[in-house]
């Protein structure tokens, strides 16, 4: 099982817990899963460019980035 990141419209529409065997089941609804953990993807993160950002206090920040 893990955490994947539902994505619509090049944004994260929300998180869910699902095995991995079911990855092909939703991609058959025309959904698109990503594990989250390959870059700790929240709720409203979005795609542009090929590149993945979150907004930190109204600023784009490129993933994955480092929290000191």
């Amino acid at each position: 099982m893990i955490n994947a990141a539902l994505i619509e419209n090049s944004r994260v529409s929300n998180i869910i817990y699902i095995d991995e065997t079911n990855f092909s089941l939703f991609a058959s609804m025309g959904m698109q899963l990503i594990d989250t953990a390959t870059l700790g993807l929240q709720i409203g993160d979005y795609s542009e460019g090929g590149t993945w950002y979150r907004n930190i206090d109204g600023a784009p920040i490129a993933l994955p980035f480092m929290e000191e």
